[in-house]
């Protein structure tokens, strides 16, 4: 009887045990479970919640980056810039992070705003481009009235905007308004026969340009040498300042001379007219034969001379 009630005794035991087993197994698998359905992905996390995280997780770390599953993730900038998706790193189960700048990162991102208006500045003070262009025309023509279409060439000027340049016994030349070259080539060849034509077109632009760039800086380097001037101390400083003064000053009246020459010649253009007269045909009297009864003939009408 004692050895059935033992054996009961054991039977209990052994199922006791195996339930508390059981039921701890069941705990932790279920506590797991709770844990992972309620775990908040990183990509949902704010700002703020993830650099807390990402720092706790790279606190010990001395080198910057991000401790994930064990492995320190540092993906560079470049990679999201060119276009990284987000959506692959989520199907494979990994979070992307967007490293810090770095201290040359920083001052380069700082550098560019003073480049933009550094750039903002050149592009302010440059010249607008604009062609710069030279009309020049030659024609010779063969007139009868040499004087008369000399006269009529100075009026198709006048009556254009232009004006008379030089004038010879067979020559003009006249400078009309670069807008009225064409209505001025077609009015003088109108006048008589184009023996000749030549037109020329000259692109002055890059040295305008280069003239103008040259100009506004020799004339900030006279201001700083008028201050110097101001500021010399001895004789001796005051005449070499005064002698750099005076050859800048002349340099700058050239290229000032040279910009009004350009200028000049853009905004008029030049024809040169050269006339070459012609002769009038002489008809010539009809032949007399010397005796009447020969004209009664009518050998006259042969004998004429044209």
């Amino acid at each position: 009887m004692q050895t059935r009630i033992s054996l009961w005794l054991l039977w209990i035991c052994v199922l006791l045990a195996f339930s508390v087993v059981a039921t701890v197994g069941c705990g932790g698998a279920s506590y797991s479970r709770s844990r992972g359905d309620y775990a908040v992905p990183a990509s949902a996390m704010p700002n703020e919640a993830q650099e807390q995280a990402s720092s706790g997780a790279s606190d010990s770390d001395d080198t910057y980056g991000y401790a994930f599953d064990g492995r320190v993730m540092a993906e560079p900038i470049a990679e999201y810039v060119s276009g990284g998706s987000s959506l692959e790193a989520d199907k494979k189960g990994t979070a992307q992070v967007v490293p810090k700048p770095t201290t040359s990162d920083s001052a380069a991102a700082d550098s560019k705003p003073s480049s933009s208006k550094g750039e903002s500045a050149v592009a302010s003070d440059a010249v607008p481009i604009q062609q710069v262009l030279i009309y020049t025309a030659e024609l010779t023509m063969a007139v009868y009235q040499v004087d008369k279409s000399m006269s009529e060439v100075e009026a198709i000027a006048r009556n254009l905007g232009g004006f008379l340049a030089t004038r010879t016994d067979t020559r003009i030349t006249i400078r009309v308004p670069a807008a009225q070259f064409d209505d001025a080539l077609k009015g003088i060849g109108g006048m008589g026969d184009v023996l000749s034509r030549n037109v020329q077109v000259d692109d002055v632009t890059e040295e305008y340009l280069d003239v103008l760039l040259r100009l506004k800086n020799a004339r900030q380097v006279r201001e700083r040498i008028a201050q110097l001037l101001a500021n010399a101390k001895t004789v001796e400083e005051s005449l070499q300042v005064e002698r750099e003064l005076h050859r800048l000053s002349a340099e700058i009246e050239r290229m000032e001379g040279r910009l009004k020459y350009l200028r000049d010649k853009a905004r008029y253009s030049t024809i040169t007219v050269t006339f070459r007269p012609l002769q009038a045909d002489v008809v010539g009297r009809p032949f007399q034969l010397p005796f009447p009864w020969l004209r009664n003939l009518g050998l006259g009408g042969l004998m004429d001379v044209q």
